[in-house]
């Protein structure tokens, strides 16, 4: 038996905290803030006692898997102390840190005695115990107005400290994060291992051509039953493996991605698509991760790009095979809005299109890998549920039959939500003839938008008048009808013939 007092640490509000401004270099500077807030604590023995610094530092080195070792399981932390008062003394200190080193920042804690050999049991008594303290109301840890400073445009709060690097005053809440930046830049591996290309720090940089409607995708990405795979662990070490195993996994499968985005780019498979920046003698990718934090990953990319990438990266996770023989599946939320539009709203919306991928994915109790999407033309407001009953209903049913799931071996499919069928279908709609011209017109597609919204008489109609100049919707065979049961598909290959360039008759995207 090994008894020890445990911290149990969960950062709150991480989102609000991350996209609380406009600017991708914030974003991304306090992404790489929180990723390294504790591997930062050995550097800080005016706030820290030894002992706080000798576990952080225990843990940061041990890779045995001992089991008074805590583990990093994304926005948790698990540490074990040998007293109690060691325990609370840690918790007073990480405050310090966190309001001093990190402003803005909130975190939930809970402290209990447990026997680390029947860590299956009590685990879930401490994770019980965190939750009932995260859903208290944390204090504020940033003053938001004095009174008499103007108000800092990249984070509503007081302008208070002046910033070298960027030559003008900011919030004391955002130069942690510009200073995070400028270290995650330098720590970087990617300009040694790619040193023609660079990750740009501007959402306006990543692919947008002048003259057009420009747009970014914000894609959320989370794994599926991930809490039910560590409850069904009966270890500790088993629990801090499978932790390290996923988050390796997560950077490793970004890597790819990177990997074939810079194959992509060198095949010239995005000329005539984007403009790519090219400074300095280096081109800045069209993608830029912002979230990398065990099985949930944030990454923004340009507009026409979010569903390629997503399933893309979505196909490496899924080499991982978890304790359970399964694959590791993920859901994905795509958030296509215009580049000016407000971030965080983008991010919320993200996430409520994975949570809607979840939720079909339950509901027809499919193992795979699912996704949702969104394009805002016009900045709708509200909840995603808000915008589709008030603008995606039409006479007939739903206006879309998304979420989708990506076809992928080792996962079931189902026909009527595979994507790989629907690219089909965008590119029945993107043929050409002999002549270079468009066998189904732009006008024709124009008419079809329309006609979703009418009558199903209306609809027949122009079936009838589509068949008699020998036109049809789907390439394999005849519709009778525009909706299948209460929904229609038809909305959602016409949004994508823009927003999913790379359709093909055989399997979409690859």
């Amino acid at each position: 038996m090994a008894r020890k007092f445990c911290v149990a640490i969960d950062f709150t509000g991480i989102q609000a905290y991350v996209f609380a401004s406009n600017k991708l270099k914030d974003n991304l500077g306090a992404s790489y803030l929180l990723e390294k807030i504790f591997k930062n604590i050995p550097k800080h023995s005016d706030i820290f006692s030894e002992t706080s610094i000798n576990r952080i530092e225990k843990e940061e080195s041990s890779s045995n898997g001992d089991d008074v070792i805590g583990y990093d399981g994304g926005g948790n932390k698990i540490m074990f102390f040998d007293t109690e008062e060691d325990a609370k003394n840690f918790v007073k200190e990480f405050s310090l840190y966190i309001l001093t080193e990190a402003p803005g920042v909130t975190f939930a804690s809970f402290i209990k005695e447990i026997d680390t050999d029947k860590w299956k049991e009590e685990s879930k008594l401490l994770f019980k115990g965190l939750a009932v303290n995260k859903s208290k109301h944390p204090s504020n840890t940033v003053i938001p107005r004095h009174g008499i400073t103007a108000e800092c445009n990249q984070s509503g709060f007081s302008m208070d400290v002046f910033v070298e690097s960027e030559n003008k005053y900011v919030s004391s809440s955002v130069r942690p994060k510009l200073t995070a930046y400028k270290n995650s830049i330098t720590e970087s591996p990617f300009s040694k291992k790619y040193p023609d290309y660079e990750l740009t720090n501007e959402l306006d940089n990543l692919g947008q051509r002048k003259g057009h409607e420009n747009f970014i995708a914000i894609v959320h990405i989370d794994g599926n039953d991930m809490g039910l795979t560590f409850s069904a662990l009966n270890s500790l070490k088993e629990t801090r493996e499978l932790s390290a195993k996923i988050k390796q996994h997560v950077k490793d499968s970004y890597n790819k991605l990177l990997e074939q985005v810079i194959k992509d780019i060198e095949g010239k498979k995005y000329d005539g698509l984007l403009n790519l920046i090219r400074e300095n003698n280096k081109t800045s990718l069209p993608i830029r991760s912002i979230i990398m934090g065990g099985d949930d990953i944030t990454f923004v990319c340009e507009g026409k790009l979010g569903i390629y990438y997503a399933k893309l990266f979505m196909e490496f996770m899924s080499e991982l095979e978890l304790p359970d023989g399964n694959k590791l599946s993920t859901c994905a939320g795509i958030a296509i809005q215009n580049t000016k539009f407000p971030f965080y709203r983008g991010y919320e919306l993200a996430e409520q299109l994975c949570s809607n991928a979840k939720a079909k994915r339950r509901q027809l109790k499919s193992k795979g890998n699912w996704f949702d999407f969104h394009i805002s033309y016009g900045g709708f407001s509200g909840s995603l549920k808000e915008i589709r009953n008030l603008h995606y209903k039409s006479q007939s049913g739903d206006l879309y039959m998304r979420p989708y799931h990506f076809s992928i071996p080792g996962f079931e499919t189902n026909s009527e939500f595979d994507f790989d069928n629907l690219t089909k279908a965008i590119a029945h709609f993107k043929k050409k003839d002999s002549n270079g011209k468009l066998i189904f017109p732009n006008n024709k597609i124009k008419e079809l938008r329309e006609v979703l919204s009418q009558s199903e008489a209306s609809q027949k109609d122009f079936i009838k008048h589509l068949n008699a100049r020998g036109l049809k919707l789907c390439a394999d065979k005849t519709e009778s009808g525009l909706f299948t049961g209460n929904s229609t598909k038809y909305l959602d290959i016409i949004e994508l013939l823009e927003f999913y360039p790379f359709a093909s008759d055989n399997k979409g995207g690859n």
